[in-house]
């Protein structure tokens, strides 16, 4: 349904509202510059930073290309800014995508870290 497809990205509003506002922090970004370089209008950016709106699937995908971040990091929960604004999470999630060896090799690093959970 259409409905869904609406406010799927918005299951979870805060997560993307905390996200978008911690990407712009870092980028150093206002709503205006973000709006530039989304395609999003400014007035809909406020809006969804004020919990006033809700942020389509495909608003979310505009942000998130905006920032130049895949748009589920947008939705994911609990992330840190730390993390969000760390290129190196991009590259193991890209590293795993697209390459058969990076599979392999963060498949071991998670099973290590699951089977010493003291090392954590």
């Amino acid at each position: 349904m259409a409905g869904e497809d609406v406010r799927e990205a918005a299951s979870q509003p805060n997560r993307v509202i905390k996200s978008v506002a911690a990407l712009m922090r870092w980028r150093g970004w206002n709503q205006s510059e973000l709006s530039r370089r989304s395609g999003v209008s400014q007035r809909h950016i406020s809006d969804l930073l004020r919990g006033q709106s809700d942020c389509t699937t495909g608003m979310a995908d505009q942000l998130a290309q905006a920032f130049g971040v895949p748009s589920w990091l947008l939705m994911v929960s609990d992330i840190t800014e730390e993390l969000l604004t760390n290129t190196d999470l991009q590259i193991l999630v890209d590293a795993y995508i697209r390459n058969p060896r990076g599979r392999k090799l963060i498949r071991g690093a998670v099973d290590m870290v699951r089977d010493n959970p003291d090392d954590r």
